[in-house]
């Protein structure tokens, strides 16, 4: 059986559609560490590469993707609604040119995680079991800091200089 959606991350709030999605499929997405599977019944077609909500969001809730807040609801989103700009604000401001505030988008973040995770059962992201910071195997800095692995321009098969 081929995947139809994907969650990115366990924090998200939303799943992506890899391929077109009619209203009334049903989606399951497979369990992540220790988020359980969750099923959901599309309320609307979905595009492929959009995104359809996974659980209820509320009006200025932060909508979660990759595991960071992405943009806030701009109405209550119920569970299978389509996820894109006619019902999410962008944390990017301006009208011309266009930026990210990251002091806004973690206020925003910190502010729900304080309200719904406050119970205990969240998971603090970028932490093993007994509290150690979590280390990127390959991190592209690193690999900047060593002029033997610099010299490419390369990590991996992304160009990165």
């Amino acid at each position: 059986m081929s995947k139809i959606a994907i969650r990115i991350n366990k924090a998200d709030v939303v799943a992506v559609a890899l391929e077109p999605l009619s209203k009334g499929t049903s989606v399951t997405l497979e369990a992540m560490d220790d988020v359980p599977e969750v099923t959901v019944t599309l309320q609307e077609d979905i595009t492929a590469g959009h995104k359809f909500a996974i659980r209820e969001i509320k009006k200025g809730e932060p909508v979660i993707k990759y595991g960071y807040p992405i943009g806030s609801a701009t109405e209550d989103i119920a569970v299978g609604k389509h996820v894109h700009t006619h019902n999410i604000h962008t944390l990017l401001e301006g009208e011309l040119s266009y930026t990210y505030n990251e002091a806004k988008a973690k206020a925003a973040y910190d502010a729900w995680y304080k309200e719904k995770c406050s119970h205990g059962q969240c998971v603090q992201k970028g932490r093993r079991p007994r509290g150690k910071p979590q280390r990127s195997v390959d991190c592209a800095s690193r690999r900047l800091r060593k002029p033997h692995l610099r010299k490419t321009g390369y990590v991996g098969k992304r160009k990165i200089l």
